[in-house]
């Protein structure tokens, strides 16, 4: 299977459109398009960029890694996790941001928060 046809795969996955992918990683329509039809080659770089957005290692791009790991992680993301990247993922960067914020505040509230000995702390 080649990169192009993985990006298809996790694209059709995620109910996402080309152009949902290309909007959101700030390229070109057709850019986009040319790697999913293994017209233009993945760089390194836009292998990571994919990977991340995915949440996929390199290696699955690449086909080195058999497993179906759609996963970079060890442990698996449950629905409400994946669902909450998602949403986050359609913020443009200040909506992004807010929502960051509003996280926090409700974990620093003590009232939501799961652990006890976390406490988040406004980056200088």
């Amino acid at each position: 299977m080649t990169i192009g046809n993985r990006l298809k795969e996790l694209r059709i996955e995620k109910n996402y459109k080309k152009s949902d992918i290309a909007s959101a990683l700030k390229l070109p329509y057709t850019t986009y398009n040319n790697y999913e039809t293994d017209t233009n080659d993945v760089n390194s770089e836009m292998l990571r960029v994919f990977a991340a957005y995915y949440g996929v290692t390199t290696d699955y791009l690449l086909g080195i890694d058999k497993t179906d790991m759609h996963n970079a992680n060890s442990e698996a993301l449950r629905d409400n996790e994946t669902l909450l990247i998602d949403l986050f993922r359609d913020l443009n960067d200040e909506g992004q941001e807010i929502a960051i914020n509003m996280l926090k505040g409700l974990i620093n509230s003590g009232e939501y928060k799961k652990f006890s000995s976390i406490e988040l702390v406004e980056e200088a």
